[in-house]
């Protein structure tokens, strides 16, 4: 805006009383305290329009009076006289303030929003009256730039006050209840917790209409809604999410579109964020909830916002937060609201049971937020980290891992593990529980249960659910009746002195937090079973103190999967290790399967605990893997579950299952010095075909010179030991590792690779034979076994 504009939009103010709540406006952001409109409290003003105090650290408090007009002043008679008046009472006459107080002017200035000519400052200070008065001055608009320039340029910008005063403390406000301000991983610097609100991916809004075609059948379609869609639609919304899906995120984003100045000018709209605590406050009458939150956010001196002159949109976040009867209560007031006025309402909840909008004279048009798809994964890495390889990096470890397939994928989880890649570089694996803990932290701490003494903190309700979680996992009961549900959580309360009014307390918290789901048969159990497992491991840990019920029963997934997290907890815990390898279940083909994967991911989470201890699981995994792989061998006769599978295939099966578990920047060096111990250990057996000990160090070694770890020192050195290179089906193995890409060719050199086909072509008949006979068929040193009478 050029200087003639700035003139322009000055003298466009329409009124004198505008005049003056501008100038109050400025006065505020002028450093000027106690900003008072003297013509609204019903004492005489004597020509003080407004009255203001200035602190001085050396003169003390001065008051100033201000005599405001609207438009030029010329000079006419009458106009001079009546300004020489307003000045000499203003300073001749007290005020009395709203408290009864005298206020003695010491200053007077005399504004206007256009120009003052010489002539009437002339006249004016000609006065007799004011010829040796110095404290009164001038300030016409050329003064009054200069003034908004410094310290009010927002005033240039389009709206009005209340669209740029508000707009402003909207935003504030957003940023201010930002959910991941606190975590437990660590505090938020100011600068992350901008990067995060700024970042923003498009939702997937998804609408789904029916059509009842006859009695017995109806259409249902579904449509994509965009978010520009709801801002510029006449419609309400009640919109649908699981939690950490991005609700909360939709409506600050809704509320930031509805609030650019421009948008309120052209709608005449005004969005409004309503927090619970305020509907309460309120009674959850609509109108003065609206007031309040306002009020709240800019203390309006000049009594400008009058709701009656303005449509109003409505946004209030996680009803179904509220009771039962709060909730009917806030709907049936918005029901009222819908028909008393055009007001819009923008609703969410995690789900829509209890939200029930029917009989509202406006439809209520329901949205259901999805989680992320990988194209929105993706897209979120690659903004957080703008681009950078750490980007690249955490994109890859999320394929290659499968972590996503243990975590809902919603823009919380995907922010809790950017966070935490970002600052500890290791797979999400070893720190599956930090993002865990974050995630029911975050989701449980929103919850309120009333009780006669004290809301339920965050720890009690995660104990709440980690002993019914240990019980049911004991039981291997994951779905209890609502009822024995309750009687369980009283049951646990109670004795802590904890007592809830009523079922409905406590059950909120359970129906609210989104990690239970209510079936039609009224069972309650956990959305998903790594919920269980995690809330099992927080009460092993931190209550019941004793691991060996979770390593005797380490060959069940479920039992695993605890024990995984529970070791996540502590990070540094060797005597699990001791007592898991003491106790576990390890008699069978499913046992050997099962614990090698276990032991891949306990090593993972157990990161801060010595290398030397950690190995005896890699070592324990080897084992396994050599006696499935014997084991397999036999099933692949006629009578066997693998009935004519080759060795080849048998061995790549394998070393896909070792690598898939172990594959781990956390377990770089339990790799390499395991590597070193069976070098060291086996002597005898390097330079002689050994298939048990060549089979073992090819596991570690490729595993280490796979694409992701990057470690290719010990393939390498492999290719120089008789155990291997002198053994087909290992060199059959690592042909068929570098085919499937699982190492990086480049990395092994062509050198190698012509040793390989070297090899290759030396056993090429023994190979035809291994690759194309079933495994039974040959002895460890490869020759065939004997047939038996029925071949």
């Amino acid at each position: 805006m050029n200087h003639g504009d700035k003139l322009h939009h000055l003298r466009e103010l329409k009124s004198e009383k505008v005049v003056r709540e501008f100038l109050m406006d400025l006065l505020h952001r002028l450093g000027f305290k106690e900003v008072y409109h003297t013509h609204r409290y019903g004492a005489p003003e004597f020509g003080k329009d407004i009255i203001a105090k200035r602190i001085s650290e050396f003169e003390g408090d001065e008051w100033y009076a201000f005599v405001v007009k609207h438009g030029k002043i010329l000079g006419g008679t009458n106009e001079i006289e009546t300004i020489k008046n307003q000045i000499k009472q203003a300073f001749e006459y007290p005020y009395e303030n709203i408290d009864g107080t005298n206020v003695t002017i010491n200053k007077v200035k005399v504004v206007t929003n256009d120009s003052i000519s010489t002539g009437a400052i002339k006249a004016i200070r000609d006065s007799d009256n004011l010829r040796t008065n110095a404290n009164y001055d001038f300030w016409w608009n050329e003064r009054l730039i200069e003034f908004v320039d410094k310290y009010y340029s927002d005033f240039w910008l389009p709206g009005d006050f209340i669209s740029k005063e508000y707009s402003r403390a909207l935003h504030n406000s957003i940023k201010a209840e930002f959910e991941l301000k606190e975590l437990s991983i660590k505090k938020l610097p100011d600068k992350k917790i901008e990067k995060l609100l700024d970042l923003f991916i498009n939702p997937q809004l998804m609408e789904f209409k029916s059509t009842q075609n006859s009695l017995l059948d109806k259409t249902v379609k579904t449509h994509k809604v965009q978010i520009d869609d709801i801002v510029n639609s006449d419609n309400c919304f009640i919109i649908e999410g699981d939690p950490g899906s991005g609700k909360s995120r939709l409506l600050n984003r809704l509320t930031c579109l509805l609030l650019e100045p421009a948008t309120i000018e052209r709608t005449k709209y005004y969005p409004v964020k309503i927090k619970i605590s305020t509907l309460r406050e309120n009674s959850f009458k609509i109108r003065e909830s609206v007031t309040a939150e306002i009020s709240k956010l800019i203390p309006d001196s000049n009594q400008r916002i009058d709701l009656s002159l303005h449509q109003i949109i409505v946004l209030i976040d996680s009803v179904d937060d509220l009771y039962s009867i709060e909730l009917k209560e806030l709907i049936d007031n918005i029901k009222k609201e819908i028909i008393e006025t055009k007001n819009r309402f923008i609703v969410s909840a995690r789900n829509l049971d209890q939200v029930n909008f029917k009989g509202a004279k406006r439809k209520i048009r329901e949205l259901h937020l999805q989680n992320f798809n990988s194209n929105q994964i993706t897209g979120f890495v690659h903004k957080y980290f703008e681009g950078s390889s750490k980007g690249e990096k955490l994109i890859q470890v999320l394929r290659e891992s499968n972590i996503l397939d243990k975590l809902p994928t919603t823009p919380l989880t995907i922010t809790l593990i950017s966070l935490l890649y970002e600052d500890t570089d290791y797979e999400i694996p070893a720190t599956l529980t930090d993002i865990y803990s974050d995630f029911t932290s975050i989701l449980l701490g929103k919850l309120e249960v009333r009780s006669r003494t004290q809301l339920i903190d965050l720890e009690l309700k995660k104990r709440v659910f980690s002993h019914i979680a240990y019980h049911m996992l004991e039981t291997k009961t994951f779905e209890v009746n609502k009822a024995d549900f309750i009687k369980k959580m009283h049951d646990f309360l109670v004795p802590k002195g904890v007592h809830p009014k009523s079922d409905e307390d406590l059950f909120r918290v359970v129906e609210n937090s989104g990690l239970i789901f209510i079936g039609s048969d009224n069972n309650v159990g956990f959305k998903h079973m790594s919920f269980l497992e995690y809330f099992a491991a927080y009460e092993s840990f931190y209550v019941r103190g004793d691991h060996i019920p979770l390593v005797s029963n380490f060959n069940d997934v479920n039992w695993q999967n605890t024990t995984v997290f529970y070791a996540g907890i502590s990070k540094e815990m060797p005597r699990l290790i001791e007592d898991l390898l003491k106790h576990v279940p390890n008699n069978s083909i499913q046992d050997w399967f099962i614990n090698i994967g276990g032991f891949g991911y306990l090593g993972q989470a157990l990161y801060m605990t010595d290398t030397k201890d950690r190995n005896k699981l890699v070592h324990a995994a080897l084992d396994n893997l050599l006696l499935s792989f014997e084991n397999l061998k036999k099933q692949t006769n006629e009578f066997g579950a693998y009935y004519q599978m080759p060795l080849h295939i048998l061995g790549a099966m394998i070393a896909y299952w070792f690598s898939m578990n172990f594959k781990s920047i956390t377990l770089i060096d339990c790799l390499q010095t395991s590597y070193d111990e069976i070098i060291e250990s086996q002597q005898d057996n390097l330079s002689v075909e050994n298939f048990k000990t060549g089979l073992k160090l090819f596991l570690l070694a490729s595993t280490l010179a796979s694409k992701y770890l990057n470690c290719p020192d010990k393939i390498n050195d492999l290719l120089n030991r008789d155990c291997f290179i002198k053994d087909p089906l290992l060199v059959i193995l690592f042909d068929i590792s570098i085919d499937m890409q699982e190492m990086d060719e480049k990395l092994i050199g062509e050198h190698t690779r012509k040793k390989i086909r070297k090899e290759i072509e030396r056993y090429k008949k023994l190979i035809i034979e291994i690759t194309k006979k079933p495994a039974y068929r040959f002895l460890e040193n490869y020759a065939k076994a004997p047939l038996s009478k029925d071949e």
